[in-house]
C-alpha cells in the first residue's frame, strides 16, 4: 500500500514521496484509465503531480456515490480536452484543469444548497496554491471564479473557460462506466436515476458549447 508524504523543495513546491503505509485505493479499469490520463495531463502542463494523490487520498468526499474523486478526475479531463478543442493558451489550460480538479472538493454528497459545496471547494483550493507557487494573483482569482461558476444550477457563464467547465461538469455520462455516475447521483439525491431519466435531464439542460453537444450526441445521450 502507498502513503503520500511531501518533501518541500526550494521553490516552494512539494515533491510527492511514496512510502509503505495504510492508505490505498482500489480502482476499476475505467477509474485507472482516468488516473493515468490526469497523471499525463499534469506532466504535460508541468503541474505538481501531488495534486493527483491529494484528490485520491485526501479529498474528504473521495468515496461519495457521485461527487467523488472520480467525478473530479472526469471533469478535469474533459475541461482539458475542451480547452484543447478551443485552442486555449497554456496558462488557461493549467488554470481550468486545476479548477476542475478541485471544483467539488469536500462535497456534501446531498441535496444541500450547492453554495455550501462551493464554499467547501474554495477552502480546498488552499492545496492548489501550496503545490503551485508559480501561480500569480490573476490565476488564483480565475480559479476561484471558475469554481464559483460551477454552482448548480449553472449561472450564465462569462468566459469561455466558464463555458467549458460548466459543460465538462456533466460529461461523465459519456464515460464507459457512466452507469456508476447515474446510480451515484440517485443515491445522493434519494431518487430513481436511470439512463432514461439521465437522458431527459441532459436534454433539458442548457449546454454552452458545440463541443459538448457533439460529445453527448455521439454518446446518444441527447
Amino acid at each position: 500500500m502507498l502513503k503520500l508524504e511531501y518533501k518541500t523543495l526550494r521553490n516552494g513546491n512539494f515533491l510527492p514521496l511514496f512510502t509503505s503505509g495504510q492508505q490505498s485505493v482500489d480502482l476499476t479499469k475505467s477509474e485507472q484509465k482516468r488516473v493515468n490520463l490526469v497523471k499525463d495531463v499534469l506532466s504535460t502542463l508541468k503541474l505538481n503531480p501531488a495534486h493527483l494523490y491529494n484528490v485520491l487520498f485526501n479529498n474528504p468526499s473521495k468515496a461519495a456515490p457521485y461527487h467523488n474523486t472520480q467525478h473530479l478526475l472526469t471533469v478535469a479531463i474533459y475541461s482539458y480536452k475542451g480547452g484543447l478543442h478551443y485552442r486555449l493558451p497554456q496558462q488557461d489550460l493549467r488554470v481550468i484543469f486545476l479548477a476542475a480538479l478541485y471544483h467539488d472538493w469536500d462535497h456534501t454528497a446531498s441535496d444541500a444548497d450547492d453554495s455550501i459545496n462551493i464554499q467547501r471547494a474554495l477552502i480546498g483550493t488552499a492545496d492548489i496554491f501550496r503545490f503551485e507557487s508559480s501561480l500569480n494573483e490573476e490565476d488564483i482569482e480565475t480559479i476561484h471564479s471558475l469554481i464559483q461558476a460551477s454552482l448548480y444550477p449553472h449561472v450564465n457563464p462569462v468566459t469561455i473557460l466558464e463555458e467549458i467547465l460548466q459543460d465538462a461538469d456533466l460529461l461523465q455520462y459519456c464515460e464507459e462506466d457512466s452507469i456508476v455516475f447515474i446510480e451515484g447521483i440517485g443515491k445522493e439525491l434519494n431518487m430513481v436515476s436511470t439512463l432514461d431519466t439521465t437522458k431527459a435531464f441532459l436534454k433539458g439542460n442548457k449546454f454552452n458549447t458545440e463541443w459538448a453537444l457533439a460529445l453527448l450526441t455521439k454518446a446518444s445521450l441527447i
